[in-house]
This record gives C-alpha cells, structure tokens and sequence, in this order.
C-alpha cells in the first residue's frame, strides 16, 4: 500500500525557517486550511525544496494551480503569468510521476494477490472435498466458495483501496496535464 508518500490522505508542512518566519499579515490566501503565504517566490512556490516530503511538494503545488485556476475563473488573473504556472504544471506532473508508478504497481500487485489467494482457497476447498464423501466439486463451484471466503474478500477490498489510490494518481495527472495546456494556451492570448 502507499504510506506516508500517499499525498491525497496527508497534510503539507513545511519544517523550514523560513515558513515558521511567516507572519500572519504575509498570508494572502487560505484555501481548505492551506496557508499559501505571499512571502515565497513565484506564484507563491517556494525555490528550495529542503524539509519537504516529495507527497508534501506535489500536494501543495496542485493545490497552487488550483488557486490560479480560480483566479481565471473569477477574472483576477494576469495572463503575464500563464507561461510560468504552465511550467509549474509541469513540475508538478514531474512530481507525481513516482506516485503514479509507484500506486499502479501496488494496484497490479494487489490483483496477482488476489487471483492467487483466490487459487489457494480454492486447493484447500478441494483437498477438504476429497477428504470427505461428498461428490468432487466443480471448478466453477470451487471458484465460487473461494471467492466468499474471508480471505479472499479482504484481499479483494485491499485491492479495490490500491486500484482506487492509483485511479486518483490518474486523473490528478492528467488534470495537471489539462492544466499545463490551459495555461500555456492562455499565454498565447
């Protein structure tokens, strides 16, 4: 499963000087409890890295492009900006490339899992039937009573949860993709 890198269930912090220096009166936006303080540099991404997890740097720089995409929407943006944010686009797919191959593995992983616990459930069924004197069950009948088993159904569930955490991975990419060329579009306005 994605642990801690799993950016979507994690809060952003930033254990550097320079975000506990912030003063309050620096803050210029607060969107669902992220503070994006007006002291960082361009488009309010800060230029060193250090003391941020890799799930922490691409969580908060989707939620920047997320405020920037707002501000279109509202008429409160400079399009001078539209080249710049189109690259922030871009590194933030950059970014988010590790958690996308990181949650399709797991998400692949999960499915051999399952069709091996599946088989598994299965053989021990079928040495339980041949040990008693009731009639040979059937393939498909020895499917069925694996796939209802306990173990079976919660590596099912475990598979759902990763294949889930991959599809997010998905479409926070391709958003950011969709971004990269909206903007890059609008500079050319």
């Amino acid at each position: 499963m994605v642990q801690e890198e799993n950016f979507g269930e994690e809060q952003w912090s930033d254990d550097s000087e320079e975000a506990s220096s912030v003063q309050e009166s620096d803050k210029d936006e607060v969107k669902q409890g992220v503070e994006i303080p007006a002291s960082k540099n361009l488009y309010d991404v800060p230029v060193d890295w250090t003391g941020w997890t890799k799930a922490n740097k691409v969580q908060y720089l989707v939620e920047v492009i997320q405020n920037y995409i707002q501000k279109v929407r509202s008429g409160n943006f400079d399009v001078s900006k539209s080249e710049a944010l189109a690259a922030l686009c871009l590194e933030a797919q950059i970014e988010l490339t590790d958690f996308y191959a990181e949650a399709e593995s797991y998400a692949r992983d999960a499915k051999n899992l399952v069709e091996y616990t599946e088989g598994e459930v299965s053989e021990d069924i079928l040495k339980e039937s041949l040990g008693s004197s009731e009639k040979k069950l059937s393939e498909a009948a020895l499917k069925r009573q694996a796939t209802v088993t306990k173990k079976v159904l919660e590596a099912k569930k475990s598979m759902i949860m990763l294949e889930k955490e991959h599809k997010k991975c998905r479409y926070i990419y391709e958003m950011l993709q969709n971004a990269h060329v909206f903007f890059r579009n609008l500079g050319r306005v």
